[in-house]
């Protein structure tokens, strides 16, 4: 077994740093005496994803879930930290090296109309991961993977552009270019976040199947903890950079811990009148990643918060069996 394997891991991220400097204008490089700014992005983050599992990687926009999915498939370089695939770690290799894993790891994005060439059309658009790859066959495979994901009918469809086809088809087209090289990890990135909500139901729904049928392993990407429940095994709930929480659904769901963790449940809507909020609202937005607060980020916004959230940051800890919070609280 691999150095940073475990039994059924798939993927094992340690210490995973990213920092973007701040670009200047003209006028700060010429009077600015100030040293080079950075935005703290992810912010030594740890984790495992096992095989076969659906990890959600859940936050409010800026917490870094979007970079940290693009930090495991190597398309962002990490400031720091170790990325293994399936034992191997990948965090500081080439892109030479790096093209051999490509069709076994692949992503979705949030938004299918700037994922897709407005020239090409759907049936070459999912197929070109193929001619990369060198594979025969290209147009019996995608036609068949179109049929499989709901694309139907593929022989018409094929010969469409991706403005002729509605947003759910086109999202459908996203994942099946995704899934054309048979991987083993996808990296969903607010698949259904540009879907219209009649939509959303049979996309997650797929993914669920996908899931199953092909064995595969997700990191899921969301900013809905409703969306997470229905589809997830685990949640990880990101913040400013930073892991606050990560634990099992039931655990997560039933006995969350930190107050982030607790703030975004009770925002998801109840259909009943009669239930009303019990915990404390959160106020204020999502600190600057550039100046990220001390101690615990979360402390500006935390109503429970104290004198020793301020100072130094607190670790992730076992609260029960694979569930860990970084609170101070007890």
């Amino acid at each position: 077994m691999s150095e940073g394997q475990s039994q059924g891991e798939l993927v094992r991220v340690e210490g995973l740093t990213k920092r973007f400097p701040v670009q200047k204008n003209l006028v700060d490089l010429l009077f600015s005496g100030r040293e080079q700014q950075w935005v703290h992005a992810v912010d030594d983050v740890s984790f495992t994803i096992r095989r076969g599992e659906v990890l959600a990687l859940a936050g409010e926009s800026g917490s870094g879930k979007s970079t940290t999915g693009r930090l495991l498939l190597r398309l962002l370089d990490p400031s720091s930290g170790r990325i293994f695939f399936d034992g191997e770690e990948i965090a500081h290799k080439g892109q030479e090296d790096l093209r051999r894993l490509r069709s076994r790891m692949q992503v979705v994005f949030q938004d299918p109309d700037s994922s897709l060439s407005p020239r090409m059309r759907v049936g070459e658009a999912i197929a070109h991961p193929l001619r990369i790859h060198r594979t025969p066959d290209k147009r019996a495979a995608a036609l068949a993977l179109m049929e499989r994901v709901g694309l139907t009918p593929a022989e018409f469809l094929y010969r469409k552009y991706p403005h002729q086809l509605s947003g759910g088809q086109t999202q459908r087209v996203v994942l099946a270019r995704a899934l054309i090289t048979n991987p083993e990890f996808l990296v969903a990135d607010e698949p259904i976040a540009m879907a219209d909500v009649s939509v959303r139901a049979m996309i997650l729904e797929l993914l669920r199947e996908l899931r199953d049928e092909l064995n595969l392993t997700y990191l899921f990407i969301t900013h809905d903890l409703a969306t997470a429940k229905y589809l997830c095994d685990r949640v990880a709930v990101m913040y400013l950079g930073r892991i606050v929480e990560i634990g099992g659904r039931d655990q997560l769901f039933r006995r969350s811990h930190h107050p982030y963790t607790r703030a975004l449940l009770a925002a998801i809507p109840v259909p009943d009148p009669a239930k009303r909020r019990t915990e404390p609202v959160v106020k204020g937005e999502i600190p600057s990643a550039i100046t990220p607060p001390s101690g615990c980020h979360f402390h500006p916004r935390c109503p429970f918060a104290t004198a020793r959230c301020r100072e130094g940051r607190p670790p992730l800890k076992e609260i029960e069996p694979d569930h860990l919070s970084a609170c101070l609280l007890d």
